[in-house]
């Protein structure tokens, strides 16, 4: 089967990124050249927004729940909303996968143990390919690891050669 690749960019939204997340410029800078590419080569660009609730940061229709205006969509680019850590539950994204023929998933994003996490098992589950490009999830510290060592962790322990191929840059680049 030919392989038919988008770049799914999870919850790149204005509050998570005027929070600072762990390398927020180099996450932001990468996904401007991915988009550029992306974008040159007619590869299907999908962002999905997460909608936490009434009175949450992340409440739709709010400034903080928009899409991070240094990487807004296109007027042609679709938009998943989502209630949930998966981009898959209770939204149209595998619907609109499907119609596009899409076989193979380059994911972005936010946050790497929450929804970067549940969308890559979800999109496993559902027999898509996934490729993750090192350093190219972000999070925050927690109380039990630093931002960085999560990043690492689900990486190389995780999603790696199990649920993903964590890639290079330059190859994410190669697949759009």
């Amino acid at each position: 089967m030919k392989k038919n690749f988008a770049l799914l960019i999870v919850d790149v939204q204005a509050n998570l990124i005027l929070a600072q997340p762990f390398q927020k410029d180099e996450l932001i800078y990468k996904i401007q050249q991915l988009l550029k590419v992306g974008r040159s080569h007619s590869t299907d660009i999908i962002y999905v927004r997460h909608d936490d609730g009434k009175g949450s940061k992340l409440e739709k229709g709010t400034l903080g729940w928009q899409i991070y205006s240094e990487i807004a969509p296109a007027v042609d680019e679709q938009i998943i909303d989502k209630n949930y850590n998966s981009a898959f539950k209770d939204t149209s994204l595998q619907v609109y996968l499907q119609s596009r023929a899409i076989t193979d998933l380059i994911i972005v994003g936010l946050q790497t143990e929450y929804c970067i996490d549940a969308t890559i098992k979800a999109a496993f589950e559902l027999g898509y390919s996934i490729h993750i490009p090192r350093q190219m999830t972000s999070t925050f510290d927690n109380d039990y690891l630093s931002a960085h060592d999560l990043i690492d962790y689900f990486e190389t322990k995780i999603w790696d050669k199990r649920y993903a191929s964590v890639c290079s840059f330059e190859e994410a680049l190669e697949y759009l």
